[in-house]
């Protein structure tokens, strides 16, 4: 019986040494994730995040190892320990993450593609493009609007032509070759012909198809498809003084149409109480 009662507390003593010293880690699983994604933390571009959502892991209880071996690879955690933002040449990566008990058990394997985040080859993160104002970011996802492919719109608004021409410039990919359409206007077109004739001769120009741009006309309204979504992309120069110069919309969101449609209304009702006065 005395046996008994020395035993029993030396035992109940070593369980619970057993137990206080198993890492947190053991006890409940891993879950995360590896992404390949660009961004800024703290002034750092990044493109891998590494994200930690069990509870009670951190990033100093994990390991990340790439493969292939990323050269001038660069890291910083965020403060609440639960994200790891590298910075890795661009390349096709499987990253396992260890745990960092003894035996580094693989918790988890992620193919990724680390970007170089680069978009417009300047040498600049695409991140740091926009925040400087380098580049334009109208949609707002963090990539130049220069790299994207979107929809522009040109309006050819109020009175009828006198007569001239209408010069559009149009820019498509990124480098590649700008190319002027010349369109004629005659005594009595309205903004509609006028569309509809730039819309065709968009469509018949050589330059632009080899690069799949294309154009439709609604009304007054052309809508050029395949062009990157930079404002710039399309300069409209006329000669026409019958018709208000071409107005440039970005074809981005709802909230855009909303102002296009107050901006023509205002327009409309200027021009009328031009001609009555």
């Amino acid at each position: 019986m005395a046996r008994r009662r020395v035993v029993l507390p030396i035992l109940f003593v070593l369980n619970m040494a057993f137990m206080t010293s198993r890492p947190t880690l053991a006890v409940e699983e891993y879950s995360g994730s590896v992404v390949g994604e660009c961004g800024i933390f703290n002034g750092a571009a990044y493109n891998v995040k590494a994200s930690l959502t069990s509870p009670s892991w951190h990033t100093t209880d994990v390991q990340y190892v790439f493969s292939p071996s990323p050269v001038d690879a660069t890291w910083i955690d965020a403060p609440n320990g639960k994200t790891r933002y590298f910075f890795v040449p661009s390349d096709l990566y499987t990253v396992m993450v260890l745990d960092n008990t003894t035996d580094h058990v693989e918790q988890g394997t992620y193919s990724i593609i680390a970007s170089s985040c680069d978009c417009n080859n300047n040498g600049v993160v695409d991140t740091v493009d926009i925040s400087t104002q380098s580049s334009r970011d109208e949609n707002v996802n963090d990539v130049p609007d220069e790299c994207e492919i979107g929809t522009v719109y040109r309006t050819f608004h109020s009175g009828a032509a006198l007569g001239g021409q209408i010069l559009l410039t149009i820019q498509g990919w990124i480098y590649a070759a700008a190319c002027p359409v010349v369109v004629l206007t005659n005594v009595g077109d309205t903004g509609a012909t006028v569309a509809a004739n730039v819309a065709a001769s968009i469509n018949a120009d050589s330059c632009l198809a080899s690069q799949n741009i294309t154009a439709t006309a609604s009304g007054a309204t052309v809508s050029i498809q395949g062009l990157t979504l930079a404002p710039s992309d399309v300069t409209v120069t006329s000669t026409d003084l019958g018709l208000q110069p071409a107005i440039p919309i970005p074809a981005l969101s709802s909230t855009s149409a909303a102002l296009f449609a107050l901006t023509l209304a205002t327009l409309s009702l200027l021009w009328l109480i031009r001609q009555r006065g």
